[in-house]
């Protein structure tokens, strides 16, 4: 069913076979549907990958460097500029084989972006920015020093306050600490910060998990 759908896409001949043979089963259908919706997504998400690469990659490189994505971040948040700290993280973020804590400014800058991972840098800071008002919040009621960090301590309150009360285990505070915090200089910004709070609630999914798998047992 599913690749005569696609021949269907590509010829318009296969469409009268398409259209003679009998409605699949219902879950042969659901997993056609399933993979159709793969395709479709993932052929979306190749055009944006063109786009963007047609509009930011200026020097024509093939890749996305610092400048260009800096000007994409703008863009994408209608003119307000992302702040150093800002772009460090989101390149940290989409760059897992390289250590940006071990870079300085000068080679940090020298980074280049391959093509997919423009289109996740994109998509890592548009979340940032939907949610950038209630992390704000948070963000600020625990940053008691005013300092604009999240130090460990304070991370352990935060964890404190979403756990209802519930004091965080200090290995717990270490994990998420040592985890979010990309930049490697001991504090979390707010894009660091939200990222904890993501690692959190999945260390809290996974306990929960374990636990209904213990008691099934």
């Amino acid at each position: 069913y599913f690749c005569l759908w696609r021949l269907s896409m590509m010829d318009s001949s296969v469409v009268q076979v398409w259209e003679g043979i009998p409605p699949p089963p219902p879950t042969l259908a659901k997993r056609c549907a399933r993979r159709l919706e793969h395709c479709r997504q993932k052929e979306a998400n190749k055009k944006l990958i063109r786009e963007l690469m047609l509009k930011y990659d200026v020097d024509k490189s093939g890749e996305i460097g610092y400048d260009e994505l800096k000007q994409y971040l703008i863009d994408l948040s209608l003119g307000a500029e992302p702040t150093k700290s800002d772009i460090r993280w989101v390149i940290q973020t989409v760059m897992n084989e390289v250590d940006c804590k071990k870079l300085d400014e000068e080679a940090f800058r020298t980074i280049q972006l391959k093509p997919a991972q423009i289109a996740a840098a994109g998509q890592t800071w548009m979340a940032f920015r939907e949610t950038e008002q209630e992390i704000s919040e948070v963000f600020t009621k625990h940053d008691t020093n005013r300092d604009g960090k999240i130090s460990k301590e304070e991370l352990k309150n935060v964890l404190h306050d979403l756990n209802e009360g519930i004091s965080p285990l200090p290995a717990e505070v270490d994990f998420v600490m040592e985890s979010a915090d990309v930049l490697g200089d001991g504090s979390l910004g707010k894009g660091e910060f939200m990222y904890a709070i993501s690692i959190w609630y999945t260390l809290e999914e996974q306990k929960v998990s374990q636990s209904e798998c213990c008691t099934i047992l």
